[in-house]
């Protein structure tokens, strides 16, 4: 959808009330490491997503939806 908004809120309210740790490493590493780095685990060729764990569930779900609406200087062109 266009509308990344709305997939954000849809996504949101299908959520669980409490996430799984482990789980959640898996799929890090599934789909996210061969980008980013987390503690020892993952390459450094994004940003590195060790200071993840201070956002809100909310947050972290937009920035996985729409990685692009916070580019860090160092990242852009």
């Amino acid at each position: 959808t266009t509308d990344r908004s709305a997939l954000i809120a849809a996504i949101q309210s299908s959520l669980p009330p409490t996430g799984d740790q482990e789980a959640g490493k898996q799929v890090f590493v599934k789909n996210c490491a061969g980008c980013h780095k987390s503690g020892d685990i993952g390459a450094r060729v994004g940003p590195d997503l060790a200071g993840m764990r201070s956002k809100s569930r909310e947050q972290l779900l937009e920035d996985i939806l729409d990685p692009n609406r916070q580019i860090l200087p160092d990242y852009l062109g």
